[in-house]
């Protein structure tokens, strides 16, 4: 549009500004709405199932568990393994079957399991370049802190890989 001088009018600006501000607002409260969900007010059963991170857990005196074991506990009731196992640090044993990566090139690890039931590790992203040094057939130790299921079949998040040696003395 045009004035009387000839000049582009105000109007596709303030459209584009008017656009840009409500966009901008819900940006925001996006933000404001992760952060409520991340308060420590919501996670305070959270935070006395675990500590945070698996360096953290490395402070938890703990045995390591065969990933066979935990998965046939998901497979004989879910609800009960994920009371056992779900949110909190496990040192897991397993076979590593194959390293692929995700759709994002993270790193992730299918353990050997039950016919097509295979676990999952996925490691954290600082300790992502571990995935590199691992080979298919090898015993792993994998210090995650949380556990939880797809379809039955056990996930690892935020693991680290761990030295057998250094495994027994957590």
């Amino acid at each position: 549009m045009t004035d009387k001088d000839g000049k582009a009018g105000d109007r596709s600006s303030a459209g584009n500004s008017i656009a840009f501000g409500l966009i901008g607002i819900l940006v925001l409260l996006f933000l404001i709405s992760r952060c409520g969900a991340d308060s420590p007010a919501s996670k305070s059963s959270e935070a006395d199932a675990s500590p945070e991170g698996p360096e953290a857990c490395a402070l938890v005196p703990m045995e390591p568990i065969k990933v066979e074991v935990i998965s046939s506990a998901y497979e004989a009731n879910e609800a009960a393994a994920q009371k056992t196992y779900g949110d909190r640090c496990v040192l897991i044993v397993g076979i590593v079957e194959e390293v692929d990566l995700d759709m994002s090139d993270d790193p992730v690890i299918r353990l050997a399991g039950k016919d097509l039931v295979r676990p999952t590790v996925r490691l954290l992203d600082q300790a992502s370049e571990q995935a590199t040094f691992l080979a298919k057939g090898e015993e792993t130790h994998f210090l995650c802190n949380e556990v939880s299921e797809f379809v039955g079949t056990p996930t690892f998040d935020g693991c680290l890989v761990v030295d057998p040696k250094a495994a027994s003395a957590l």
